[in-house]
């Protein structure tokens, strides 16, 4: 019987294995060394095209292609050729004017020149441009335009003669500076205006009116009023601010907001047709004469006054001027001091007090005020007028200010503030505090603090820069 012989087990039989084919890895290609000749021309421009090629190569595989030990010695290598790449150094030193050892790479190429390799530098002489010719300003008045070109070339000239910093910062210098400044900026730069009825204060003072059969919410009001007006009538060359404190009523302060911007633009239009005014003296006198003339019906209610003006004149410049009557007060902030542009028109005052007396007027050592009243100037009060010759509206005017680059800020306010503070105070508080509105409104909440602040708070901040 034949037996199958797959069925038989056949002894020592190896049985294979099914094995996994070995992955064969590729070595690592070796990097390239590339030599060539640097007496000869065409191997080296050769060497360049041969780089490119291996660089635009690399860049369409996305694969990266490393060029080591890229050693041509006494080979000169202009950059110029090397576009391809960004070429920056990564070791530097100097000795007498020589680069050596300069190791230089291209993206992926490096490039040592093992000799030092002289480098020449061609600087070109600088071409000296004459100065432009600048002539003095005709004696005919110029445009604001043509005087800024004016001073512009004039610096442009003076800086061109000398590259001394001493002699730059030389008067005439800092005379052009200024006159440039004083061109290019505006007449102010803003201005805020805060108040407050300050009802605590009137409480604490018994200033409320007597009211039996009338609303009791009328009792105390808010006799203050003011104006801003700028630009005034459309003019960015002028600008009117005024505070107006009423006693025994607000009617005649609220009046004087009406009447005296149309009496004072009246007058301004007629000596500054040509913008030649330096000095509003008679302007203001003028003013406050008509005013007063169209206040007679206010017999037994008066206001102080503080009148503040602002304007350009054709040259460029910036000037202000103050007129006051009363206690209301105003303050130049010039180079951090201030400069107190109102007088307080009261018995306390020496000069004031001589003036009363010299019109026929006896007064008291103790005596303070004056037929009721605590100012001895103010608008209204026609019937105490009458009576008492030492009351009148002459107004105190300034001097005329030309506003300079350090002057930084004016302050105008009632008396309700300078009861309780000073001026210099004032401006140390609010000197670094840019906002105009924050600075106001700072000065008011201050004053109501206070507890010797018995009357309205009226407060105007005007930035000049």
């Amino acid at each position: 019987m034949i037996r199958n012989p797959e069925a038989v087990p056949i002894p020592n039989r190896k049985v294979p294995i099914l094995r996994k084919k070995p992955t064969i890895t590729k070595k690592p290609s070796r990097p390239a060394i590339v030599y060539a000749d640097p007496k000869n021309k065409e191997s080296h421009d050769e060497l360049i095209k041969h780089l490119s090629r291996i660089k635009a190569k690399s860049q369409q595989k996305k694969k990266k292609t490393s060029i080591k030990n890229f050693d041509i010695s006494n080979l000169k290598v202009k950059t110029r050729k090397l576009n391809f790449g960004t070429i920056r150094p990564i070791r530097h030193e100097e000795s007498e004017g020589i680069f050596s050892k300069t190791l230089f790479r291209a993206g992926s190429l490096r490039i040592k020149n093992k000799t030092p390799t002289p480098i020449t530098l061609k600087v070109s002489p600088a071409k000296s441009n004459p100065p432009p010719k600048v002539n003095t300003p005709p004696d005919s008045n110029l445009s604001n335009f043509e005087l800024f070109r004016f001073i512009n070339q004039r610096r442009t000239q003076n800086n061109e003669e000398t590259h001394d910093p001493e002699l730059k910062g030389n008067k005439l210098e800092s005379e052009l500076n200024e006159d440039l400044e004083s061109l290019s900026c505006p007449l102010l730069s803003g201005f805020a205006i805060e108040e407050d009825l300050n009802r605590i204060g009137l409480i604490r003072s018994k200033k409320g009116f007597n009211l039996k059969n009338q609303d009791k919410s009328k009792r105390y009001q808010m006799e203050d009023a003011h104006i801003g007006l700028y630009p005034f009538n459309e003019s960015k060359e002028i600008g009117l601010f005024c505070v107006f404190d009423g006693h025994a009523g607000k009617d005649c302060a609220g009046e004087l907001t009406k009447i005296f911007p149309k009496v004072f633009n009246n007058y301004w239009l007629k000596p500054n047709k040509d913008r030649k005014l330096t000095d509003a003296a008679k302007l203001f006198t003028d003013t406050y004469r008509d005013v007063d003339d169209q206040l007679k019906k206010f017999e037994d209610e008066g206001s102080t006054a503080s009148t503040l003006l602002l304007w350009k004149t054709n040259d460029g410049k910036r000037h202000l001027q103050c007129a006051n009557l009363g206690d209301s007060s105003a303050y130049l902030c010039r180079d951090g001091k201030t400069i107190a542009l109102t007088k307080d028109h009261k018995l306390t005052c020496p000069s004031e007090r001589k003036r009363i007396e010299d019109s026929g007027t006896k007064l008291e050592s103790s005596q303070t005020r004056l037929n009721g009243l605590a100012v001895s100037r103010a608008f209204g009060d026609h019937f105490a007028k009458s009576v008492e010759p030492g009351i009148i509206s002459i107004p105190y005017i300034s001097k005329a200010y030309e506003i300079l680059p350090k002057d930084s800020r004016i302050i105008l306010a009632s008396d309700g503030l300078w009861d309780v503070i000073s001026g210099q105070r004032a401006c140390d508080i609010i000197k670094n505090i840019k906002d105009p509105k924050t600075a106001a409104s700072n000065l008011v909440k201050l004053a109501v603090k206070n507890n010797n602040c018995n009357d309205n708070i009226t407060v105007i901040v005007i930035n000049l820069r």
